[in-house]
């Protein structure tokens, strides 16, 4: 029933389209977005709201409360491929900063795929659901770890890993999932705010000091 429901809370935003397998990343988001990817994300979902902002986010709903959100690698990070082109991951994120899963759409990488020189993606799929149950609270402001890799398409592998971190973080910022208002020091590898070498003199951020051969 919740199902049924679902499709047809969704209907006026899929009807354009066909199976995700057929979308093409540079389409709006919601041509991506059908319901069958987005209850393999989320469980017992009600639908979706409206996909808005820069990059587009979409929110998921159960029961009338917002509990997670949809958005692509492609539109989030500009991510760049062994290949030199971009690839289209979806990613969905909880409310509480937890990955909860991806979906491969679109790629140009030579040597992912099901030749017999090609690595395969569920290989692929393996090596990005190490990302999966991640609390993007808790590892954003932690050590880096190391994680299992995968040989014959390294370069781009990484780069899928890579973009699905950037995209979720970027994400969890833009929608106050998660924010800078923790205690104690660490190093955020994520934020970035551009200052001049000046402004960063003058904040202290780069500080000079001069010695003479008596002082020291």
């Amino acid at each position: 029933v919740r199902l049924f429901r679902f499709l047809v809370l969704v209907a006026g935003v899929t009807a354009l389209v066909g199976a995700s397998a057929r979308a093409n990343m540079n389409e709006p988001l919601a041509s991506r977005l059908t319901p069958t990817l987005v209850v393999e994300l989320f469980d017992d979902v009600d639908g979706i709201g409206a996909i808005e902002g820069d990059p587009p986010i979409a929110t998921v709903t159960r029961a009338g409360e917002t509990i997670g959100y949809l958005f692509s690698t492609h539109e989030t990070a500009r991510p760049v491929g062994y290949s030199g082109q971009s690839f289209d991951i979806v990613v969905a994120l909880g409310v509480d900063g937890v990955i909860r899963g991806h979906r491969i759409i679109e790629h140009h990488e030579p040597l992912i795929g099901t030749g017999s020189a090609q690595v395969s993606f569920e290989n692929v799929n393996r090596f990005l659901s190490q990302l999966h149950d991640l609390d993007l609270k808790i590892v954003r402001r932690s050590r880096a770890k190391s994680v299992d890799g995968i040989s014959g398409a390294t370069i781009s592998a990484h780069a899928m890993r890579g973009a699905m971190m950037v995209s979720a973080v970027a994400v969890g910022y833009l929608t106050g999932v998660i924010s800078d208002n923790s205690s104690g020091l660490s190093l955020d590898r994520y934020s970035f705010t551009q200052h001049t070498w000046r402004e960063l003199v003058s904040d202290a951020t780069i500080r000079s000091l001069s010695l003479t051969n008596r002082s020291v």
